[in-house]
């Protein structure tokens, strides 16, 4: 009698401890599917529009002017794999530039420009591209990125003009941000 009371203890304990394992499965699965319908989706229009830098073939950098800089580096680095170009800020190339446009792109090899234009920095490069109009080509002559959250604008020009040998240093801090590779 005690030996079937035992198998049948033991069988009972395996049962609960199977039902506990259920259980706790079911309620991470439940967790997981919530937590997936939290996460903000992307955007999904920026890798699209970064794949077009790569039409025509050069490996020359890209310059963002705007506040959404980390979108267009992720899908710049998801596209680019070979790293052959580089995302440079707008506003530290203007910075750098002594706020000349034509010599920031000619100096960082910048074949490709994005530019925020509901922005204050935007509307002054589009400024300063509408004055050199030659050396411009646009591509995209608007396009608002949405993620459900936050929306912005952004246009993509080519440019044209000369670019130099080499690439100057692209500095890995932002002065314009208070952003230091050092800290």
């Amino acid at each position: 009698l005690t030996s079937v009371a035992g198998a049948w203890m033991f069988r009972q304990q395996r049962l609960v401890g199977a039902s506990l394992a259920i259980l706790l499965l079911a309620m991470s699965a439940q967790q997981g599917s919530a937590s997936q319908s939290a996460i903000t989706h992307g955007y999904d229009d920026v890798e699209p529009l970064v794949a077009r830098v790569f039409t025509s073939g050069e490996s020359t950098n890209v310059a963002y002017f705007g506040q959404d800089h980390q979108l267009f580096t992720a899908a710049l680095r998801f596209l680019d794999v070979e790293r052959e170009r580089a995302l440079i800020r707008g506003d530290d190339l203007l910075e750098d530039a002594q706020q000349n446009l034509i010599n920031g792109l000619h100096d960082f090899r910048v074949g490709w420009v994005f530019v925020d234009d509901e922005l204050p920095i935007g509307q002054a490069v589009l400024e300063m591209i509408a004055e050199h109009q030659e050396l411009f080509e646009v591509i995209t002559p608007g396009q608002t990125l949405d993620n459900g959250e936050k929306t912005f604008h952004a246009q993509l020009f080519r440019f044209t003009g000369d670019l130099a040998a080499e690439t100057k240093t692209v500095p890995l801090n932002s002065s314009v941000q208070g952003i230091s590779a050092s800290r």
